[in-house]
């Protein structure tokens, strides 16, 4: 915990920092890229934009959180999802929102999170030469097959947080689970929250705490991401895919881009736990060949995250960046 002073002095360096742009400019100059990529900049604000900007080196963005529109980086407070960045917001990133004008392109991993940042008025000159470009995963392993005779079996997987809809998931498991299904929670947070989702939990509801992805996805049929707020990707939803596990997911942020509602999984309305109850409900009457079926679609469809088959589409993107940056300058202009 910091005090306010140090919070002030810390989010200024976020925004503006010339011992932070410099670093970044020696590297540039000693590796000579052909174009920069940024992907995570918290601690680094714009300054990387800026650096490549100075050398006159194209520079990409690739878009993962709302860092650049809120100073938390998640556009969720009080239990809701913010529409615009509040003044408070505003004013703390204010210097990395100014530096997006040295992009010469940005890519976002959904479509969600890039129209979030274009309908807050970023990028108007990227935006027409912005591109969604998923995230690659690099595990790719087929988990164990289910067998028949079984209740269903349905799990949540991930960091236990109010923004990740644990509560909601009990609600709609409270008032009517599937006959014969049971439901078991993993990951971890703050022991005081956590502490207070095991006491509100239903009946029969189960805690595994920190555990191996692999080896819990391979010992349930569905897993449940009920996220409350717009989540720009949903990597665990790739993640169960890749083990043949079918996904229930709310329509929240990025993560409708990735189910295929009746397909790979189902698909629910976000924060309503009577929609998720009728999901699952659906979901445990499948038959076993039903089932299996949609379990082999999982898999098929986790290929499509495999690095070797996305690697293609990002060089594609910094291909033609490089070319508008080259016809830029052949033309006199002032590259973005």
């Amino acid at each position: 915990r910091r005090n306010a002073i140090d919070k002030l002095v810390w989010h200024a360096g976020d925004n503006w920092n010339p011992r932070a742009r410099a670093a970044v400019r020696r590297d540039i100059d000693a590796w000579r890229p052909d174009i920069v990529v940024t992907s995570t900049i918290e601690n680094f604000g714009g300054e990387p934009w800026r650096a490549a900007r100075d050398a006159g080196i194209p520079v990409v963005h690739i878009l993962r959180s709302y860092y650049l529109l809120c100073w938390q980086g998640a556009m969720f407070r009080q239990g809701a999802n913010c529409s615009t960045p509040c003044v408070e917001c505003r004013v703390a990133t204010a210097g990395r929102r100014h530096a997006t004008r040295h992009l010469s392109g940005v890519i976002g991993i959904t479509r969600f999170i890039l129209d979030a940042h274009s309908d807050a008025g970023l990028f108007p000159a990227q935006t027409e030469a912005g591109a969604t470009i998923i995230l690659p995963d690099p595990v790719m392993s087929v988990g164990v097959r289910r067998t028949a005779g079984h209740g269903r079996r349905f799990g949540y997987l991930g960091m236990l947080t109010p923004n990740k809809g644990v509560e909601l998931m009990f609600r709609a498991w409270g008032t009517g689970a599937p006959s014969a299904a049971s439901l078991i929670v993993a990951g971890t947070g703050q022991d005081d929250y956590v502490a207070g989702l095991k006491a509100s939990s239903p009946e029969g509801v189960r805690f595994a705490g920190w555990v191996s992805s692999e080896a819990f996805l391979d010992t349930i049929d569905f897993l449940i991401v009920p996220s409350v707020w717009n989540e720009p990707f949903g990597r665990i939803v790739v993640e169960a895919f890749a083990r043949g596990v079918p996904v229930i997911g709310a329509r929240t942020g990025g993560i409708p881009e990735l189910i295929a509602d009746g397909e790979t999984g189902f698909l629910f309305s976000r924060n309503d736990a009577g929609s998720l109850q009728a999901v699952m409900a659906r979901a445990s009457a499948l038959d076993d060949g039903d089932y299996n079926q949609m379990s082999a679609r999982c898999v098929d469809a986790a290929a499509r995250y495999l690095p070797a088959r996305l690697a293609g589409e990002y060089i594609d993107y910094f291909e033609s960046t490089l070319a508008r940056h080259r016809k830029s300058r052949s033309a006199g202009a002032t590259p973005i």
